[in-house]
């Protein structure tokens, strides 16, 4: 069985991976941290995965399948405890899921997700 990874570069990884566009492999490497974890960083995880499908619903024209995840994705994010850290990213994830039904949405861009150091 292989060792399993630290949490912070679980989240770093994935991170880097949300802010270069790549939402699909950043749910897959958060999705693979979540796996292990339990409580307020379980819904941290779970947060991102929801807010990291959601920019990938963007981008395949599922505007109702991306509000939905972007909004449950932001919610469990802020009730994980981590929102302080990232009050400014899901600011930026709810203005933009305000303008997805919107004609000309266009391609899927995610808010940078700044560095932060998880649940407290």
């Amino acid at each position: 069985m292989p060792a399993r990874r630290p949490l912070s570069e679980a989240l770093e990884e994935g991170r880097a991976l949300f802010n270069g566009g790549r939402f699909f492999e950043a749910h897959e490497r958060w999705e693979e941290a979540w796996l292990s974890e339990t409580g307020a960083t379980k819904l941290l995880l779970q947060g991102l995965i929801q807010i990291a499908a959601g920019f990938l619903k963007i981008g395949q024209g599922r505007p109702d399948a991306a509000v939905r995840l972007l909004e449950a994705g932001a919610r469990r994010v802020e009730d994980s405890g981590a929102a302080p850290d990232l009050a400014g990213f899901l600011a930026e994830v709810r203005q933009r899921t305000g303008k997805v039904r919107r004609p000309g949405a266009g391609a899927a861009t995610g808010p940078r997700l700044p560095p932060f150091g998880g649940v407290k």
